[in-house]
């Protein structure tokens, strides 16, 4: 019963040991697991996603524009129809167009009437203005996606970089929290050496600021580690405001045979297709305002029911012809239709519009300098990218040298010390160049990837960076 019993406790401890243990890995972000969120959460991607579809519908409302127009009225009203001989003209501004006779006097006899209309109305021809309105509206909507295409890369660009640059903060803070416990060390070592009279009393005092020194290091570096975690968590777009616990995989490895991966970019960049959809958009715009030159030519078609309270004698035998029953008034009429071709032309709008057409020429222009301004961009980033992966390796490779000559000379100078063969100040410098080896350690480490996500961004390819993981 005592051994069911120890068994029993054995069993639910390690099963506690192993649910803690697969919490803390569940807490993990991994860079992956950074990219997706930035994906998913970050405003301004999230934001150009709702002009994509934006996009869309102006795409779809432009194609809708090729369908005739219908449209159907109905009205009711109660007037007088006293006719008048003479020309009129309605200018910005409406007006009361009564169908009666011209009399001798004003006449204040009034009734019902109603005006029932149909009306189609279709553009069939217009020298491509449709067509060229739904390129214009596809050349924006390309746009809008390749801007969210460029947002997406550049933003995931941006959260590896804060993740690396998080991870080598947490690393530098790791070694002013250890360079602080060997100064502390050194001042325990060295205290009671100057009170037992072994050595001058000096040293207690220097000891003792190279531990201020050291704490003060240490708080600067936790400063610094919250504002970089700061950074890295606006851009996962999460309410979650704590500081993320990373994955060590950059801190252990470097990525193995990455200078064979590409050493030049292709005009599929994310941020050169950027560029060219708005050159090829300003190119459709122009085609566009070409087309307002032209006229256009419509068929269109009427069907027109008019009722009226006045019977067709008033005002020929007699005034009293009428009547001011609504129902007679609003339903008693005749019926007409027409069917017609039509054309209308501006003849001025060419004059405007070649000044229009000249203007989106120099924005089109303007447009393709940009574009060759960042295609040079991109070929110094290559080259530099290319400078800094050789540079990152060749740091790299120097770290284990320099760190190792820096730890057996603290050792040697420790103990020197305590032997009294040298000075504080030599274990002060020891204890410096120990320090600034840790440091260049985990720099080293980090500007390998970083130069690595550098040349990824450089080329256009994110997963040049995500494959070496």
């Amino acid at each position: 019963m005592s051994n069911t019993k120890h068994l029993t406790f054995f069993i639910l401890l390690c099963t506690f040991f192993l649910q803690n243990s697969l919490t803390a890995q569940d807490k993990v972000l991994t860079i992956q697991n950074a990219i997706d969120s930035v994906n998913q959460n970050y405003g301004v991607i999230r934001a150009k996603r709702n002009t994509v579809q934006q996009g869309k519908s102006q795409l779809d409302y432009s194609k809708l524009q090729a369908i005739p127009d219908l449209n159907l009225s109905a009205e009711n009203f109660y007037g007088t129809v006293n006719g008048i001989n003479g020309p009129s003209y309605t200018l910005s501004s409406g007006g009361i167009s009564p169908s009666g006779p011209a009399l001798s006097n004003q006449n204040w006899n009034a009734a019902f009437g109603g005006l029932y209309l149909a009306n189609v109305n279709w553009n069939f021809f217009s020298f491509g203005k449709i067509k060229e309105g739904v390129k214009v509206s596809q050349a924006n909507l390309d746009i809008n996606e390749k801007d969210l295409t460029q947002e997406v890369f550049q933003d995931q660009v941006k959260v590896c970089a804060a993740y690396l640059n998080l991870l080598g903060a947490q690393q530098l803070t790791k070694v002013a929290k250890d360079n602080l416990d060997r100064a502390v060390i050194v001042r325990n070592a060295v205290v009671p050496r100057v009170l037992s009279g072994l050595n001058a009393g000096v040293d207690s005092s220097i000891a003792v600021a190279q531990v201020s020194s050291a704490q003060m290091a240490l708080t600067r570096a936790k400063d610094k580690e919250q504002e970089i975690s700061n950074q890295l968590i606006k851009l996962l777009g999460t309410r979650d405001t704590s500081e993320p616990v990373l994955d060590s995989l950059f801190i252990t490895r470097i990525p193995a045979d990455f200078l064979d991966s590409m050493s030049s970019y292709s005009d599929r960049h994310p941020v050169l297709q950027y560029y060219n959809s708005q050159i090829l958009a300003s190119r459709e715009q122009e085609k566009y305002i070409h087309t307002q030159f032209f006229p256009t030519f419509s068929l269109f078609s009427t069907y027109q029911y008019r009722a009226s309270g006045f019977k067709s004698s008033y005002g020929v035998n007699a005034l009293d012809a009428y009547s001011r029953n609504y129902f007679t008034g609003v339903g008693s009429g005749k019926q007409n239709y027409l069917i017609g071709v039509g054309a209308t032309w501006n003849l001025s709008n060419p004059i405007r519009l070649r000044k229009l057409e000249q203007a989106q020429r120099n924005q089109t222009s303007a447009l393709q300098d940009a574009y060759e301004m960042n295609d040079q961009q991109l070929n110094a980033q290559i080259a530099l990218a290319n400078t800094k992966v050789k540079n990152a390796l060749s740091n790299y490779y120097e770290i284990p040298k320099q760190l190792q000559a820096a730890n057996d000379a603290f050792t040697q100078k420790t103990v020197q010390y305590k032997n009294g063969l040298n000075t504080i100040i030599d274990v002060q410098q020891a204890l410096y160049l120990l320090n600034s080896a840790e440091i260049d350690k985990y720099i080293a480490y980090n500007n390998v990837w970083q130069a690595l996500l550098i040349k990824a961004a450089a080329t256009g390819d994110i997963n040049i960076f995500l494959q070496k993981l």
